[in-house]
């Protein structure tokens, strides 16, 4: 209880002196004013969008730079955007503080960060086997929240933010530096890089050791040996340099996260009715193609790693299903231990299935 105390303290600290430090930052807010909130306005909008990552990474070029363009082409350039990605902002681990208390108006949440804060999302993003590719996830997840507003009170509005967007990235998977890895047994001992409580939990089940470093960390942890594999997916090997060190992959999906681009709930509010149409409408069409151009530079990518000398395993299907068996005990285990509190994780899963189903 005092560890978590002395944490939330510290973030206070923190958030507290990065409010301060943007006050010097030149920044132009104007037109969401109280005034101007449930009507339609022509006054200049300027916000600040803070995130993580390389300005160039996929999760912008795919996700972020489309919303913010389309934007600001269906308001004639009523709003603009400033961008402050690579953690300008703040820590991705604080970037959702850092939207509440307004330093970012609106932000980028790896949603695996905050699995207490928004417990929905985790689980879908978190356990294995919910969907095959990102694609299935991005518009699924869209249609879940739209279709049960309690879902999105709990994870979102309840942590003074609104849901803009949701890039639900494809299912990771295994890559290894030695050892290939078949079954849930050969990764009995393996030092896996992995970050969030779900995969750590995942890899736990099957006896690897889940080591909690960043992937930003992963070459020089793999250099050194201080892990012997990651759980993540082509792309991020493939631009980082971690190709470099990889030698075998598996191809069997265990789980993701969802980074959910969220806006202050109060900057919301306070825009005219104008601005939420066109914010909505360009999440919409976004959603539309994200995922399958997420899945396509995957494919293109993964095809790269091959080219390069990349290993992929060609699973018999014993040992399919010896994955199949695992994902499902995970998941009865991970509901067994969950799903008698306060979150009904088995409603909302049922309902996250059942949009899977209609596409």
């Amino acid at each position: 209880m005092f560890d978590k105390l002395l944490k939330g303290m510290i973030k206070m600290k923190k958030t507290l002196y990065i409010i301060i430090s943007i006050l010097f930052i030149p920044i132009v807010f104007s037109g969401c004013g109280a005034d101007s909130s449930g009507e339609n306005s022509e006054e200049k909008i300027t916000l600040k969008v803070g995130s993580y990552g390389a300005d160039d990474s996929i999760y912008h070029e795919l996700a972020v730079k489309p919303w913010m363009n389309k934007v600001e082409e269906l308001t004639d350039n009523q709003v603009d955007f400033d961008f402050y990605p690579s953690e300008q902002l703040g820590d991705i681990e604080d970037l959702l503080e850092l939207t509440q208390d307004n330093v970012a108006d609106i932000g980028s949440i790896g949603v695996n960060n905050y699995a207490d804060e928004l417990p929905y999302s985790d689980m879908i993003g978190g356990l294995p086997g919910l969907y095959e590719n990102a694609e299935e996830g991005v518009i699924a997840y869209r249609e879940l929240l739209n279709n049960n507003p309690e879902i999105e009170e709990t994870d979102y509005s309840d942590n003074g933010v609104k849901f803009l967007l949701g890039y639900v990235m494809a299912p990771y998977e295994i890559y290894s530096t030695d050892k290939e890895v078949r079954t849930p047994e050969d990764l009995k001992g393996v030092k896996v890089q992995a970050t969030g409580k779900k995969r750590n939990d995942l890899l736990s089940f099957m006896e690897a050791s889940p080591t909690s470093i960043t992937f930003a960390d992963s070459y020089e942890a793999m250099e050194r040996g201080v892990v012997n594999a990651t759980l993540y997916s082509a792309n991020p090997i493939q631009t980082s340099g971690v190709s470099e060190l990889v030698k075998h992959h598996l191809p069997v999906g265990l789980g993701s996260t969802i980074i959910s681009l969220t806006i202050n709930e109060d900057v919301w509010d306070d825009l005219p009715d104008n601005i939420k149409e066109a914010m909505d409408e360009a999440a919409d069409e976004v959603t539309k193609s994200l995922g399958e151009n997420f899945d396509e530079e995957e494919d293109n990518n993964l095809k790269e790693l091959i080219d390069d000398g990349l290993e992929t395993v060609e699973l018999s299907e014993e040992e399919e299903e010896q994955w199949h068996k695992f994902k499902e005990d995970f998941n009865k285990k991970w509901f067994e231990e969950n799903n008698s509190g306060e979150y009904d994780y088995e409603k909302v899963l049922n309902d996250f299935e059942q949009e899977v189903n209609d596409l």
